[in-house]
């Protein structure tokens, strides 16, 4: 049996161990039916076939090329094309479980606690920018999904301190956030401390540079595309600052990654059509 552990977290999170080798975990979600999981290092060399062996046991792991795209897809098409690049997944079929690949972008995961319906989404600054979120959103509805039965979780990434940004991006995660004409149309300084103001951005050292806090950004976007705030939960981890756990492109200029899971419903605890 894994065994658990806190070790601070924020509310609702806590660690999972698999023989000394851990998988982040909200707790309420799993307690929903909903395994899932955001892995350490300690899990690298392994793939989603591999893994599932001993995190889903008897479910099948769906994976994609990750091109930093908006595209969410379905897992009938990823079959009926398996070179199909997109850097979201979702499904309503039982035994399934998607996968996604990180380091300092988010790994984003959705669950539908009314029909059963997942998706996995791997979310950067271009993410936010393209609209992935809504996108994912969009293709979860299409698939049945109300927006009102949606719980979105934020797992590991780059933390505000750690994440140096030009101001044209701050401007375009602005842009991405408030999206009606006249906000658009509002000059620099007026969107750089509307974003300060509400903890997405700060001022960096380097006068010309800033930091965004991404998770931030994710969650104030969903929010204004009517989500509430309890429906979204992000843990406050950062990749860059905990090297013994985590890798970060920022930190090592290396492309290795982190895997992060989530799996239709276990019908023993979700009372739905899969029940």
């Amino acid at each position: 049996m894994p065994k658990q552990s806190r070790n601070n977290l924020n509310t609702g999170w806590h660690w999972i161990k698999f023989k000394e080798r851990r998988v982040l975990q909200f707790e309420p979600l799993q307690a929903k039916g909903f395994n899932h999981g955001f892995l350490t290092k300690e899990w690298t060399g392994e793939i989603p076939s591999e893994l599932i062996k001993a995190l889903c046991p008897g479910f099948r792991a769906y994976q994609t090329k990750q091109i930093h795209s908006n595209k969410v897809i379905e897992i009938s098409q990823l079959l009926e094309n398996p070179e199909t690049k997109t850097d979201g997944l979702a499904s309503n079929q039982k035994e399934t479980s998607l996968w996604i690949y990180s380091a300092d972008c988010i790994p984003v995961l959705f669950a539908d606690l009314n029909r059963g319906n997942v998706a996995a989404v791997h979310c950067g600054w271009k993410g936010i920018t393209n609209l992935i979120l809504l996108n994912s959103i969009k293709k979860l509805e299409s698939m049945g999904t109300k927006k009102e039965d949606l719980i979105v979780i934020l797992g590991p990434a780059i933390s505000r301190l750690n994440y140096q940004v030009e101001y044209k991006l701050a401007e375009e995660i602005y842009s991405s956030i408030f999206r009606s004409c006249h906000d658009i149309a509002t000059e620099t300084r007026f969107k750089i401390n509307r974003l300060s103001e509400l903890k997405t951005i700060s001022h960096d050292k380097d006068p010309k540079k800033l930091r965004l806090d991404i998770r931030n950004a994710a969650k104030l976007q969903l929010i204004n595309s009517d989500l509430r705030s309890q429906q979204i939960q992000a843990c406050t981890i950062c990749t860059y600052s905990n090297k013994k756990l985590f890798h970060s492109w920022r930190r090592d200029k290396s492309k290795k990654s982190q895997w992060s899971y989530i799996s239709s419903p276990d019908s023993k605890y979700f009372k739905s059509q899969y029940g």
